[in-house]
């Protein structure tokens, strides 16, 4: 069961990679962001939640804005409608705003243009290759436990433990374990033809 749950994360990882590196390359040509907006009329709450990447930077970020009672919200809910937004655009020149790997970003307005109130946002930006390194590590160990196993069935081992399967070739007498048929199989001799 540990091995399983290990081998799907090791996927989604990979998955996650792949779909990282594609990002980042993409990020370069058009910055994108997904988000969702919603209003809480009861206590006048604006909330974003948005997730995208722009030359190289990978962000996610939400903002609450409670408007003032005495202010009117109709003109500012008519452009801003709630939902999910896609949105594409050119990207900027520089994003030195992510320094050298991460950074986290925490704001507080008195109000967002014309409309008073309270603005909260937090965001978290991240290098594209930095997170790309840190989504390669379960993949790396994955295949790096396969190269093993392989190599301990090919010398006709165990590949729980590494014992001698040459004498038990349907258990191994150390641990128990059940043994494939590529692991039985005695090594070949270098130097010798098949």
């Amino acid at each position: 069961m540990k091995r399983r749950f290990f081998n799907v994360l090791a996927t989604l990882s990979f998955a996650l990679f792949l779909f990282t590196i594609a990002a980042w390359c993409w990020s370069f040509h058009r910055g994108q962001f997904i988000f969702h907006t919603s209003w809480q009329p009861a206590p006048r709450l604006w909330m974003t939640i948005g997730i995208g990447f722009e030359r190289g930077v990978f962000c996610l970020g939400e903002e609450r804005f409670r408007i003032s009672p005495n202010q009117d919200v109709d003109e500012f809910l008519s452009d801003s409608k709630p939902g999910w937004h896609f949105t594409s655009f050119e990207p900027r020149k520089s994003s030195d705003d992510c320094g050298w790997c991460w950074t986290v970003f925490s704001t507080h307005r008195p109000g967002v243009g014309s409309l008073a109130g309270n603005e909260v946002s937090h965001s978290v930006a991240i290098r594209c290759w930095a997170l790309a390194v840190v989504l390669s590590i379960l993949p790396a160990v994955w295949l790096r436990t396969a190269h093993g196993q392989r190599r301990l069935a090919l010398q006709g081992r165990c590949i729980a433990c590494g014992y001698d399967l040459r004498a038990t070739p349907d258990r191994c007498p150390e641990c128990g374990a059940a043994v494939t048929p590529t692991a039985a199989a005695p090594p070949r001799a270098v130097g010798c033809p098949p």
